[in-house]
Parts: C-alpha cells; sequence; structure tokens
C-alpha cells in the first residue's frame, strides 16, 4: 500500500513541500516535484540519492541547502544513517553506504 507523509523537520513539524513515499519495496525522499532519495525497504536496503544532492554550491542543477538540510533529516530517520552535511554525505558515498545515481 502506498503511504504519503509530509517529512517532519528537526522542529517536530511537517516541512512544506517535502515529502517521504513509502510502498512494501521502498520508501522514496521528494522535495516538491523531484525525487532526491530512495531507500530499498528490508535489511541492508540499498540507499540511493541523486547526483545533484552532492555537487558543489555554484553548479547547475545542484540541490539547494534546504532541499539537502531535508535529506539528511530523511537519511537520518529513515535510513538510520548520521549524516549532519555534505562531508558526511560523500563519506557514506566513498565508504559505498549510498549510492549515486538517477532512479
Amino acid at each position: 500500500m502506498l503511504a504519503v507523509s509530509n517529512l517532519v523537520n528537526d522542529n517536530g513539524n511537517a516541512a512544506a513541500n517535502q515529502f517521504v513515499i513509502s510502498d512494501d519495496k521502498k520508501t522514496v525522499f521528494q522535495s516538491y516535484k523531484s525525487r532526491i532519495a530512495c531507500k530499498k525497504n528490508g535489511y541492508g536496503g540499498t540507499v540511493t540519492i541523486v547526483p545533484e544532492a552532492v555537487q558543489p554550491i555554484g553548479e547547475t542543477l545542484q540541490s539547494s541547502y534546504t532541499t539537502r538540510k531535508h535529506l539528511y533529516i530523511f537519511l537520518r530517520d529513515h535510513c538510520g544513517m548520521c549524516i549532519h552535511n555534505i562531508d558526511d554525505l560523500k563519506a557514506a558515498i566513498k565508504n559505498g553506504s549510498i549510492k549515486v545515481r538517477h532512479f
């Protein structure tokens, strides 16, 4: 069954235009109309993010600071990852915990 809810921010409020979409197979983080991250459900499920989520500030097609902030919340609350900033995100990619590709 498909379930859609707003991402809950660090203040405990629903984040506007930030969504968590789940079904039996996966949980997706969507910012506005763009899918940003996906975690396959089950033990050891793969976490994938789109390349734009890790592009440095100033490059085209990058994600905004706000989207990235919400991505970190999604990774923490829905994927069990300790990601607080871009350096943590890049380290998780380097060690293979997060895959980067379009989905």
